[in-house]
């Protein structure tokens, strides 16, 4: 289960759930979502797309990969696609036979801020790494990278 924060400067803070450690909204529009692994399942699928709901007002969204474990990349690929705003992303289909059937016609909805940063370290797992460079590389994102050893908050 989430936990709140107490009195804090930011809006909507939550702290250890399916692979997102922290959600913030700071003023003047600071969206910040620190991502520890990139797990698989429909809960990681759900807490991920609430973590963005949330971060919907930024102008800047820094995502914070540098204690980045690892994980499924189909997640780091629903992230990605959560981003960009382009087609509609329909969560319940079934691919077959090259056709697409849909079980569903939930439509996900899109976090696109102008500005993201993505903040990497040596700690970052291989499949972060792959995803923030995606992220660049597809020209909606810009990679900062520290070589500093990113120490837990206590």
């Amino acid at each position: 289960m989430w936990q709140a924060a107490a009195a804090a400067p930011e809006r909507g803070r939550w702290i250890g759930r399916h692979g997102i450690e922290r959600v913030a909204l700071f003023p003047k529009g600071l969206g910040l979502i620190e991502i520890r692994s990139f797990p698989s399942g429909e809960p990681a699928r759900t807490t991920a797309i609430t973590a963005l709901r949330l971060l919907a007002d930024a102008t800047v969204l820094v995502i914070d990969l540098r204690r980045h474990e690892g994980g499924d990349e189909r997640m780091a690929a629903l992230l990605t696609s959560l981003l960009f705003d382009t087609e509609p992303l329909y969560g319940e289909c079934v691919y077959t036979g090259g056709a697409k059937l849909f079980a569903g016609t939930s439509v996900e909805p899109r976090c696109v801020t102008p500005r993201v940063e993505l903040l990497v370290s040596d700690r970052t797992s291989a499949v972060a790494r792959s995803f923030a460079q995606n992220i660049e590389r597809l020209g909606r994102g810009h990679v900062i990278y520290s070589q500093r050893e990113t120490r837990p908050a206590r």
